[in-house]
Order: C-alpha cells, then sequence, then structure tokens
C-alpha cells in the first residue's frame, strides 16, 4: 500500500482540532480502537451476508468515526463502502470490504507505534 503516513494518521489535524490536548487525544483514540474491531467484524458479517441496507449505515458510522480521529485513509474506504452499499451493489461491498479491512489493521498499528 503506497500511501502519506499522513493519510493514514493525520496526527497533527486530529491534535490542532483538540486543541492540542494529547490526554483527550488519547482517550479519544483508545475508545475508538475499542470498538474498532468489532465494527470490522460486523460489517463483514453484513458484506457476506448481502445485507446492504444495514451495511450503509455501519460504513457511514465507520466514516464518520475515522474522519473524526484523523484516519483519512480508513475513512475514504469506509465512504466506498457506504456508497456501494447504499446503491445496493453487494458485488462492489464485496469487492471493496478488504480495502477498508487493510486500512484499519494499517491504522491500528500506526496507532500502536505512535507516542502520543
Amino acid at each position: 500500500m503506497d500511501t502519506e503516513p499522513r493519510d493514514i494518521f493525520n496526527l497533527e489535524d486530529f491534535l490542532n482540532r483538540m486543541m492540542d490536548d494529547r490526554e483527550l487525544v488519547k482517550s479519544i483514540l483508545e475508545e475508538f480502537l475499542s470498538g474498532l474491531p468489532g465494527k470490522i467484524d460486523a460489517l463483514a458479517n453484513l458484506v457476506t451476508d448481502g445485507n446492504t441496507r444495514e451495511a450503509a449505515v455501519l460504513a457511514h458510522l465507520i466514516k464518520g468515526e475515522s474522519a473524526s480521529v484523523g484516519a483519512e485513509n480508513l475513512s475514504k474506504a469506509a465512504h466506498v463502502l457506504e456508497l456501494a452499499a447504499k446503491a445496493g451493489n453487494s458485488e462492489k461491498l464485496g469487492c471493496h470490504f478488504p480495502a477498508l479491512r487493510d486500512n484499519a489493521e494499517l491504522f491500528m498499528k500506526t496507532i500502536a507505534e505512535t507516542v502520543i
């Protein structure tokens, strides 16, 4: 995956929006990361089941939460899934899900390696 580090996690922007409160950033990230794997698993099940309606809702949630914490690529990947799900396109949803999962894993790895 050829990408800029800030596309994976834009810490500078996130810190700026949190008025450089590193403790707040850490707390929000911990909360986000604690729920992310479960959301990815739930979305995987919805994709497998072809449930585009609920997949659209969950992809939208992941998109917004990811954008809020500076996970730009993850947010973009969730947006692609949301659009496919809203269009009722199960095939496209299935094709794009691996990118979302990969971006989530890369984000989690990046956070684990980032000193805040």
